[in-house]
């Protein structure tokens, strides 16, 4: 049992890692003085992700993106 918990754990990390990738990939730089950003961060919110055993929660990030045109 202890591997099976060691790998689900790795897994949680993974995840983690992927979706604060994709939502920094979305927001653009993280320096706000180039004016390069499409958005900001602004909290985190618990997703339930389906896995094949059950239904868990994970935390994830949330941010909000500016309008094509820039900022609102």
């Amino acid at each position: 049992m202890a591997a099976e918990a060691t790998m689900r754990g790795a897994v949680w990390v993974s995840i983690e890692c992927v979706v604060e990738e994709e939502l920094a990939a979305a927001l653009g730089r993280r320096d706000a003085r180039r004016g390069d950003r499409t958005g900001y961060r602004h909290s985190r919110r618990e997703g339930q992700v389906t896995t094949p055993t059950r239904p868990v929660m994970l935390p994830v990030p949330r941010g909000r993106l500016h309008p094509p045109g820039g900022r609102p």
